[in-house]
């Protein structure tokens, strides 16, 4: 399917006050937005990636991925081969950066979030069909496992279940995927081994080329003094 008609838009909500977390911020409710340097028409599947929340350079500029973790997402994880030919989309589980409060968001501020990821989700699969889904971190797959999977799983549940389909919500139209968020590879510069593999287990999958497992062929074992 090819996107010759406009991309979907998608609103901040300056206004928002369902959690604390907007007491805080310069630009409540930063918007997700769709990635330039990737394919707004393409016959490829697009790519919808999710993060924890806006971190300062964000609630500064009012828009997602634009300090480190941002840069480190469109120079690395964005940057295949496959994943250039598609639609990406880039958007957060929560929509405040945490300077109203101590630590990162809670689930009671991703609960009052969600509302928006939903709608925005919503519009990229109207627009598209089906659609892919990459969680970045621990917080953002927790959020994507409770509302579309049904219970709140960590992030190992992800990696050893990569490409499940959303069970709850979209009629089963995303496969989710999971791996480090950027800020943990800026700290843990061993974490961009996993990702290479699970960035290229998804572009992998969005361009249909995932291997198929077959029944090996079983050959005997041969015992001393046995001939061919």
């Amino acid at each position: 399917m090819t996107t010759d008609i406009p991309l979907p838009t998608f609103s901040s909500q300056p206004s928002c006050t369902r959690c604390e977390l907007h007491q805080g911020a310069k630009s409540p409710g930063v918007p997700t937005r769709f990635h330039k340097q990737s394919e707004s028409s393409s016959n490829s599947p697009p790519l919808i990636v999710v993060g924890m929340n806006p971190g300062y350079q964000e609630d500064q500029e009012n828009k997602c991925f634009v300090g480190p973790s941002g840069n480190l997402l469109a120079k690395v994880y964005l940057n295949h081969e496959q994943i250039l030919k598609s639609p990406v989309y880039m958007t957060n589980a929560a929509r405040c950066a945490t300077l109203a409060i101590e630590g990162t968001p809670k689930n009671k501020h991703y609960k009052k979030c969600f509302v928006y990821l939903h709608e925005d989700i919503e519009k990229i699969v109207n627009h598209h069909g089906k659609s892919f889904l990459l969680c970045l971190g621990s917080h953002a797959y927790g959020v994507i496992s409770q509302y579309l999977l049904g219970k709140q799983k960590s992030l190992r549940h992800g990696f050893s279940n990569q490409g499940q389909a959303a069970q709850l919500l979209f009629n089963n139209q995303i496969n989710i995927y999971t791996t480090f968020h950027p800020a943990a590879v800026l700290r843990h510069r061993k974490y961009l081994y996993p990702v290479s593999d699970h960035i290229d287990l998804l572009g992998r999958a969005m361009s249909g080329r995932l291997p198929v497992p077959s029944n090996p062929d079983i050959v005997e074992p041969m015992y001393p003094g046995e001939s061919e």
